[in-house]
């Protein structure tokens, strides 16, 4: 009677167990879900967006899967490397691959943590599959990963790069900016200033409600204002996750800016006692010009040529001249005063 007893707890723990592998395998399941492919335009239909290639561009053939493919074609001192840095989890692991073409093509990833990886080919006449894993480390939360060639070899070609592996937690938000200040303003601009905020990777700054630049530091200068205007600005910190509820407000006013007059171009104005750059001065010319000078007369107050004389200069000089008196008709023979000699 006894035996029937002893044998309920084994039961009960064996129900137990085959109880738990359903749970279990749905757990792997859900973990193994997890897991996506994190690169970004691995497959080149958009371009080059999303990588930071040194010599690439993208091609329609060859192509491995798609429409697009890299080719990148290395120089002298250059490798032609294009890579992309991606959002990972600490102590995880990834696999990195991609199909490549050409010779001494590399696929791999640095900053893992743990040390840097890549494979490579030596030739690949056709497309060849590279593929390469990695475990971050305890604090890692970027990886980068690239393909480049050989130095001096000729082009290769690379496609459907993939990184598979657990996603980036969504985390929270940073939280509101705090100790926002208004600094030096100027009649376009105001310069603002804020308080650090833990694990915000940027911030954005509004005006008026509306957001019109973003900063990668605590303090930023908002220009294109209007002149003796007062304006409203406020800060979000943003990351990942997303963007933090807005800071208190602060308000702050243009200066006047210059004070000339409106009509007039700067840096004229109303009180200026200068003709405008753009009016001719005045000038009073002389009425006759002086015999000698090489002045030239402006075309639109060139005064009319002085008359003309009855005789040139030829006629007037001393060896034109001539007389019809002679010598001997300009002496007259005068009668002789001497007095009669007396005998």
């Amino acid at each position: 009677m006894d035996r029937p007893r002893r044998t309920r707890p084994v039961l009960a723990a064996l129900t137990a167990i085959l109880l738990a592998v359903p749970g279990i395998t749905a757990l792997s399941s859900a973990a193994r879900a997890a897991d996506a492919d994190l690169a970004r335009n691995g497959g080149f239909e958009s371009g080059l967006d999303g990588w930071s290639c040194t010599a690439g561009t993208t091609v329609g053939s060859p192509v491995h899967g798609g429409s697009s493919a890299l080719q990148a074609t290395p120089a002298g001192s250059d490798n032609a490397q294009c890579a992309q840095t991606v959002t990972v989890q600490p102590n995880s692991q990834y696999t990195l691959s991609g199909y490549v073409r050409g010779s001494y093509v590399y696929l791999g990833a640095s900053g893992t943590g743990t040390g840097d990886v890549s494979t490579w080919t030596q030739s690949a006449p056709d497309w060849q599959k590279l593929t390469t894993t990695f475990t971050t480390g305890a604090s890692t939360t970027k990886v980068t990963i690239y393909t480049h060639g050989w130095y001096g070899t000729g082009a290769y070609y690379a496609d459907d790069v993939s990184l598979v592996g657990p996603g980036a937690s969504a985390g929270q938000p940073p939280a509101a900016p705090g100790g926002l200040q208004a600094g030096t303003a100027t009649s376009s601009s105001v310069a603002l200033s804020w308080s650090a905020v833990t694990g915000a990777t940027g911030y954005a700054i509004y005006r008026d409600g509306a957001k019109v630049q973003t900063a990668g530091g605590t303090s930023a200068t908002v220009t294109g204002l209007a002149p003796s205007t007062a304006y409203s600005f406020q800060v979000t910190a943003v990351n990942d996750a997303g963007e933090s509820a807005k800071s208190a407000a602060v308000t702050a006013t243009t200066t006047a800016g210059s004070t000339g007059s409106p009509d007039l171009p700067a840096p004229w104005s109303a009180t200026s006692t200068r003709a405008s750059p753009t009016a001719p001065a005045t000038r009073d010319w002389p009425t006759s010009r002086t015999a000698g000078t090489s002045s030239t007369w402006p075309s639109a107050s060139r005064p009319p040529p002085p008359p003309a004389t009855s005789a040139s200069p030829a006629a007037r000089s001393p060896s034109a001249r001539t007389s019809s008196r002679t010598p001997t008709s300009r002496r007259r023979s005068r009668p002789s005063r001497r007095p009669a000699r007396r005998c």
